[in-house]
């Protein structure tokens, strides 16, 4: 995948905004959502390639969720007098939550299935947090 990882800088600017209950930037959310979808993605590919679907995962993505879903509150909150980026943002979030959710493979699911399906809602979630990023 291509996403960055999770960087301690990146970290420290997310937990300052949060703590001071203001939303953060629309590129900081974009990137520090990509960064825990990709660290998940790459927790299910070590689980996967290890033979056990799934492991350590859910928790990954349970984890993930639980810590960005106060920013998107925070940002969508403050997005409503810009409808046209709101539905953006709308369509990023949904589009993460529902990836994060499908990271689990699916009964019978082949590898190259899923890693068809995974790259695509990567290329999706660029695609959205690159027009993301310009509304910024």
């Amino acid at each position: 995948m291509r996403y960055p990882f999770f960087t301690a800088a990146a970290a420290i600017a997310f937990a300052a905004t949060s703590a001071a209950a203001q939303a953060p930037s629309l590129s900081q959310f974009v990137t520090t959502a990509d960064a825990r979808f990709a660290q998940c993605a790459a927790t299910y590919q070590r689980g996967i390639a290890g033979g056990n679907l799934g492991f350590g995962g859910t928790n990954c993505t349970y984890l993930a969720q639980k810590e960005i879903e106060p920013a998107y509150r925070a940002l969508k909150a403050g997005l409503a007098g810009r409808p046209a980026t709101l539905s953006l943002f709308n369509d990023y979030y949904a589009t993460w939550t529902a990836g994060l959710d499908g990271m689990q493979p699916g009964p019978g699911e082949v590898r190259m299935s899923y890693s068809a399906r995974q790259a695509a809602t990567a290329q999706e979630l660029r695609r959205l947090g690159a027009r993301l990023k310009l509304e910024d």
